[in-house]
This record gives structure tokens, C-alpha cells and sequence, in this order.
């Protein structure tokens, strides 16, 4: 009974934040940038995560593996990085010429903002295009939903959203799009 009591906390909870995430991604305020209360709350987030698991990592390797743990510790770390990475604006020519902020990272690359796909909708009257980096983000956020679907990615199975997890995908590509 208590498992299907958290489980429906779970899904509530997962509701409320997609309709906060609708709402906040629709209304034109602006977050101030790198220096938002938002951005510290992703960067204090994506530290807790690493502390957590380093802390935890004979807890973590109990029901886990070595690559899957050093994987996603990886992840973290990477993400954590490119959240921070502000505090490296004009510290490199290549990055200054090809970098959107002249920052050394790659979500802010000129690769990665030119249109791949342009989709033209003719009965609405619609225009738009598909960037590199809104490809590479749904393709990864897939992956990482989905990935658990593989046989031959088993032993990556920590990695993955669990099955009864994988609708929160979804919310992604709310805020994304």
C-alpha cells in the first residue's frame, strides 16, 4: 500500500513541475542570465549529485557496476562543467572565434546553432527549422530514456530511466520546446 501511496506522490509531483515548467518557460522575464538564482540552483544541484555519489560510491557499486557508475559520475561532472563554464568568457582564441559567448564549452558552439532541418507547414502557415543542439539534446534525452529498451546495454542499466519512469521524458520536450 505505502509503494503505490509514493508512487502516486511521484506522478503528482511530476505533474505539478511539468505545468511549473510550462508556466515558467512561456512568460517573458528575464533570469538575468549566468548570474540568475536559477543557474546557482542547477550548478549547487549538479554538485550535489557528484558529492552524493563520490560519498556514496560502495553504495552505488553494490547494485551497480564500475562503467555504469563512472559513467554517469562522468555525466555529472561534464554537466557541471558546462554550467560553470561562464567563468572561462574570452580565456581562448578558438573558443572566442567559434563559441556564441566565447566560452570554452560546446553547447554555446556556432555548429551547433545552425538549422539542420527546415520544416515548412503549410496549412498553419508555419515556418521553422531544427538546430544541431535541439537534435543532439532530444537524441540524448531519448537515449537516456529509452536506452534501458537495448539488450546489449544491460550492464548500462543504472544509467537509463527505469520503465515505469520513461513518460517523464516528455517533459523535456516541454521545456525544450
Amino acid at each position: 500500500m505505502f509503494k503505490n501511496y509514493s508512487n502516486n506522490i511521484q506522478q503528482i509531483s511530476l505533474i505539478f513541475l511539468f505545468f511549473l515548467l510550462t508556466f515558467l518557460s512561456n512568460i517573458n522575464y528575464n533570469f538575468n542570465g549566468e548570474n540568475s538564482f536559477l543557474e546557482f540552483f542547477q550548478i549547487s544541484i549538479l554538485l550535489f549529485c557528484i558529492i552524493l555519489q563520490i560519498s556514496n560510491k560502495k553504495y552505488f557499486l553494490s547494485f551497480s557496476n564500475l562503467i555504469s557508475f563512472s559513467s554517469r559520475l562522468l555525466l555529472f561532472i561534464f554537466l557541471f562543467y558546462e554550467e560553470i563554464s561562464f567563468i572561462t568568457i574570452n580565456k581562448n582564441s578558438f573558443f572566442n572565434s567559434h563559441n556564441l559567448q566565447s566560452q570554452i564549452n560546446i553547447h554555446n558552439l556556432e555548429f551547433f546553432s545552425k538549422a539542420i532541418f527546415k520544416i515548412k507547414l503549410p496549412i498553419i502557415n508555419y515556418y521553422g527549422s531544427i538546430n544541431g543542439y535541439v537534435l543532439l539534446i532530444t537524441l540524448a534525452l531519448l537515449f537516456i530514456a529509452y536506452g534501458s529498451k537495448f539488450v546489449f546495454l544491460k550492464k548500462f542499466r543504472y544509467f537509463f530511466l527505469e520503465k515505469n519512469f520513461q513518460y517523464i521524458n516528455l517533459l523535456s520536450y516541454q521545456v525544450f520546446f
